[in-house]
Protein backbone atom coordinates (compact mmCIF):
# COMPACT_ATOMS: atom_id res chain seq x y z
CA UNK A 1 0.00 0.00 0.00
CA UNK A 2 2.99 2.29 0.67
CA UNK A 3 4.07 1.69 -2.65
CA UNK A 4 1.04 2.67 -4.77
CA UNK A 5 0.75 5.65 -2.32
CA UNK A 6 4.41 6.64 -2.95
CA UNK A 7 4.11 6.10 -6.90
CA UNK A 8 0.66 8.27 -6.81
CA UNK A 9 2.84 10.89 -5.31
CA UNK A 10 5.99 10.67 -7.80
CA UNK A 11 3.11 10.46 -10.58
CA UNK A 12 1.66 13.86 -9.06
CA UNK A 13 4.85 15.81 -9.08
CA UNK A 14 5.67 14.81 -12.58
CA UNK A 15 2.83 15.52 -13.65
CA UNK A 16 3.04 18.91 -11.86
CA UNK A 17 6.39 19.47 -13.03
CA UNK A 18 5.61 18.87 -16.22
CA UNK A 19 2.85 21.27 -16.08
CA UNK A 20 4.94 24.19 -14.71
CA UNK A 21 7.09 23.66 -17.89
CA UNK A 22 4.57 24.03 -20.29
CA UNK A 23 2.86 26.97 -18.91
CA UNK A 24 6.99 28.74 -18.79
CA UNK A 25 7.44 27.88 -22.25
CA UNK A 26 4.13 29.08 -23.49
CA UNK A 27 4.39 32.26 -21.38
CA UNK A 28 7.85 32.89 -23.07
CA UNK A 29 6.60 31.96 -26.63
CA UNK A 30 3.42 34.39 -25.98
CA UNK A 31 5.68 36.93 -25.07
CA UNK A 32 7.99 36.53 -27.72
CA UNK A 33 4.98 37.12 -30.76
CA UNK A 34 3.64 39.47 -28.47
CA UNK A 35 6.57 42.11 -29.03
CA UNK A 36 7.03 41.14 -32.68
CA UNK A 37 3.66 41.71 -32.98
CA UNK A 38 4.32 45.30 -31.08
CA UNK A 39 7.49 45.80 -33.09
CA UNK A 40 5.19 45.23 -36.37
CA UNK A 41 2.96 47.69 -35.40
CA UNK A 42 5.55 50.15 -34.35
CA UNK A 43 7.01 49.90 -38.14
CA UNK A 44 3.27 50.19 -40.05
CA UNK A 45 2.66 53.42 -37.48
CA UNK A 46 6.19 54.94 -38.87
CA UNK A 47 5.25 54.03 -42.53
CA UNK A 48 1.96 55.67 -42.44
CA UNK A 49 3.37 58.93 -40.44
CA UNK A 50 2.20 61.63 -42.24
CA UNK A 51 4.76 63.46 -44.69
CA UNK A 52 4.81 66.94 -46.12
CA UNK A 53 7.04 68.11 -48.95
CA UNK A 54 7.50 71.72 -50.29
CA UNK A 55 6.74 69.99 -53.87
CA UNK A 56 3.50 68.88 -53.08
CA UNK A 57 2.89 72.62 -51.37
CA UNK A 58 3.86 73.97 -54.21
CA UNK A 59 1.28 71.94 -56.23
CA UNK A 60 -1.64 73.28 -54.56
CA UNK A 61 -3.62 76.11 -56.42
CA UNK A 62 -6.06 79.15 -55.78
CA UNK A 63 -9.28 77.13 -56.42
CA UNK A 64 -8.76 73.33 -55.85
CA UNK A 65 -11.39 71.46 -53.79
CA UNK A 66 -10.17 70.32 -50.29
CA UNK A 67 -10.81 66.90 -51.65
CA UNK A 68 -8.10 67.71 -54.15
CA UNK A 69 -5.90 69.06 -51.53
CA UNK A 70 -6.06 66.10 -48.98
CA UNK A 71 -5.56 63.82 -51.80
CA UNK A 72 -2.38 65.34 -52.71
CA UNK A 73 -0.99 65.66 -49.63
CA UNK A 74 -2.20 61.71 -48.80
CA UNK A 75 -4.34 62.30 -45.84
CA UNK A 76 -6.66 64.28 -44.34
CA UNK A 77 -6.23 67.92 -42.47
CA UNK A 78 -7.76 68.77 -39.55
CA UNK A 79 -10.47 71.63 -39.52
CA UNK A 80 -9.00 74.77 -37.56
CA UNK A 81 -11.73 77.11 -38.24
CA UNK A 82 -14.90 76.83 -40.08
CA UNK A 83 -17.85 79.10 -40.24
CA UNK A 84 -20.94 79.82 -42.43
CA UNK A 85 -20.82 83.88 -42.25
CA UNK A 86 -22.66 85.17 -44.72
CA UNK A 87 -22.76 82.34 -46.73
CA UNK A 88 -19.30 82.45 -47.27
CA UNK A 89 -18.65 79.04 -46.18
CA UNK A 90 -14.86 79.93 -44.83
CA UNK A 91 -13.39 77.22 -43.19
CA UNK A 92 -9.28 76.97 -42.34
CA UNK A 93 -7.78 73.60 -42.25
CA UNK A 94 -4.12 72.42 -41.13
CA UNK A 95 -2.10 69.78 -41.71
CA UNK A 96 1.16 68.55 -40.27
CA UNK A 97 3.81 66.51 -39.57
CA UNK A 98 6.17 64.20 -37.92
CA UNK A 99 8.99 67.13 -37.97
CA UNK A 100 7.01 69.39 -37.67
CA UNK A 101 6.58 71.22 -40.85
CA UNK A 102 2.69 72.75 -41.19
CA UNK A 103 0.33 73.74 -44.21
CA UNK A 104 -2.66 76.27 -43.11
CA UNK A 105 -5.32 76.51 -46.13
CA UNK A 106 -8.20 78.79 -46.49
CA UNK A 107 -11.05 77.44 -48.30
CA UNK A 108 -14.09 79.17 -49.59
CA UNK A 109 -16.92 77.62 -50.83
CA UNK A 110 -14.67 74.40 -51.12
CA UNK A 111 -12.14 76.15 -53.30
CA UNK A 112 -8.41 77.45 -52.00
CA UNK A 113 -8.25 81.21 -51.35
CA UNK A 114 -5.10 80.97 -50.05
CA UNK A 115 -2.05 78.58 -48.13
CA UNK A 116 0.73 79.20 -45.84
CA UNK A 117 3.53 76.84 -44.75
CA UNK A 118 6.11 76.79 -42.13
CA UNK A 119 9.04 74.30 -41.80
CA UNK A 120 9.05 73.34 -45.35
CA UNK A 121 12.32 73.68 -46.78
CA UNK A 122 12.61 73.56 -51.06
CA UNK A 123 14.91 70.63 -51.91
CA UNK A 124 17.61 72.45 -54.32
Amino acid sequence: MAKKTWNLALFRMAAGIILILFVVVFSFYWLRSSEEHMAEIDVQTKAKEPSLSFSQYERVSIGMSYAEVASLFGFAGELAEGSEENDAACSLYIWKNGSGAVVQISFMHDAVTSKTQYGLEPVS
